[in-house]
């Protein structure tokens, strides 16, 4: 799977997954006290066979009022080397709960937690230095794929009368 990326009709870059895996793709617009900032980022989770993930970052695309965005699905094919790529433990087996009625809560549970910490992203950007900010908002960006990544999906994928799985 391939994302092209391209801003005013300038190529930026091409995010590509050969195999297994999701490709992100999240456009930030912000206005509050601390001043104006427009971006994309996008970044990729890659599920390998040894059952690792790998988490990859392209560079973050600022943009501004004006500016036209473009993002193509593309056919299979090379792409543009991430900024970055870290690599995650195994993730777990895919039956991670026999119980069903115990997946469901596990599902609740997940969607209390990730819109509790949702309702604080505002709160986050309007009382916090942009510095700060940013990072905070990286690290939470982290934990809601790791939420996805190491319990929802593993879930959804052993227990598919109860949703399905973001990849």
């Amino acid at each position: 799977m391939r994302l092209g990326v391209s801003l005013n009709d300038e190529r930026c870059f091409i995010a590509a997954l050969p195999d297994t895996g999701m490709i992100h793709a999240n456009l930030m617009l912000q206005d509050d006290q601390h001043g104006k900032r427009r971006r994309l980022k996008v970044f990729a989770h890659r599920f390998n066979e040894d059952e690792t993930t790998t988490s990859l970052e392209w560079p973050i695309v600022e943009t501004r009022v004006g500016d036209t965005l473009h993002l193509a699905i593309m056919p299979e094919g090379p792409g543009d080397s991430p900024e970055k790529q870290t690599s995650q433990p195994k993730r777990p087996a895919a039956r991670m709960v026999e119980s069903e009625a115990l997946a469901a809560r596990l599902l609740q549970l997940c969607s209390e937690f990730t819109n509790s910490l949702e309702s604080l992203v505002s709160e986050v950007k309007t009382t916090e230095p942009p510095e700060q900010a940013e990072f905070l908002l990286d690290a939470l960006e982290s934990v809601f794929s790791s939420v996805e990544i190491q319990l929802r999906d593993p879930i959804l994928l052993s227990h598919p009368s109860l949703g399905k799985p973001s990849g």
